[in-house]
């Protein structure tokens, strides 16, 4: 008798996650055109008819009937409706390392011929709605990203220091649980019972990232979601992530994304 094991089973497959933020099928009337688009969210789009384009300096990409589109969080593109679309549409994070999501680097919009089987057993299942539907759903949307993220991962170096972060999974699960703007380094290299020296030092060189630039990201990622997906005031979302109050909130908001944190809750909401 021979009993084979597989250390992708014991080491990644438990740890993936999957959370789908917004959802839809989505018709447009000519009003689908938008400038300078930053996604704190990966999209996935199925294209069921008509055709669009994203674009920005470095790459044009149509979006055609009958293909999938993979649009990576942190890109920056223009959206424009060339002929009437009809897509149903995925906003989603996946996660192999809390607070990291697995397309964490990529920068390029992918495509990719649709199966029509899929398709099909997708629109069945969202009409259904029961928990094997449920199933079938998560297999369907697993599957076109696992295609996208080997792509990715042949085309494009930012996914290569994945591994760097994996060993700083510990690390990172804290960060994800207690990331406020109150918190701090020293406070951080307590709670692991190590120097400040070291755990600065240590996730540097296993990331390639200062952990303070880190913590700046993942905040500003949070507030993000929090303007978008809630329908919380500019002063409670301030509070929620440990600001003083607004005004502080509002700063630190502009510094890194650009805009005020109002500007970027009127832009984004209803992009889909």
């Amino acid at each position: 008798m021979n009993n084979r094991k597989y250390q992708v089973m014991d080491n990644s497959f438990n740890e993936i996650n999957m959370v789908v933020l917004e959802h839809g099928l989505l018709e447009t009337d000519g009003g689908w055109n938008y400038r300078k688009i930053i996604s704190p969210f990966n999209r996935l789009y199925f294209m069921l008819e008509g055709e669009g384009e994203v674009q920005n300096e470095y790459q044009s990409v149509r979006l055609k009937q009958g293909f999938v589109y993979f649009i990576p969080a942190g890109t920056c593109y223009d959206y424009r409706e060339i002929r009437h679309i009809r897509k149903l549409y995925f906003h989603m994070q996946i996660q192999w390392v809390s607070g990291l999501d697995c397309f964490y680097g990529c920068n390029e919009v992918m495509g990719q011929k649709c199966d029509g089987r899929d398709l099909e057993v997708l629109m069945q299942a969202l009409d259904k709605g029961g928990n094997e539907d449920a199933l079938r759903i998560k297999g369907i949307l697993y599957q076109y990203a696992s295609i996208f993220f080997g792509e990715a991962s042949k085309k494009q170096g930012g996914l290569q220091n994945y591994q760097g972060f994996w060993k700083q999974k510990e690390l990172l699960a804290y960060l994800e649980k207690h990331i406020s703007a109150k918190l701090t380094l020293k406070d951080i290299a307590a709670a692991h019972h190590v120097s400040y020296y070291t755990l600065s030092r240590n996730f540097k060189r296993d990331t390639g990232m200062g952990l303070k630039k880190y913590m700046e990201i993942l905040l500003l990622d949070r507030a993000r979601k929090y303007l978008l997906m809630t329908d919380m005031q500019i002063q409670e979302v301030a509070g929620l992530l440990g600001f003083s109050d607004a005004f502080y909130f509002s700063r630190f908001f502009q510094q890194n994304d650009g805009r005020s944190p109002r500007e970027f809750r009127k832009r984004m909401r209803g992009i889909f």
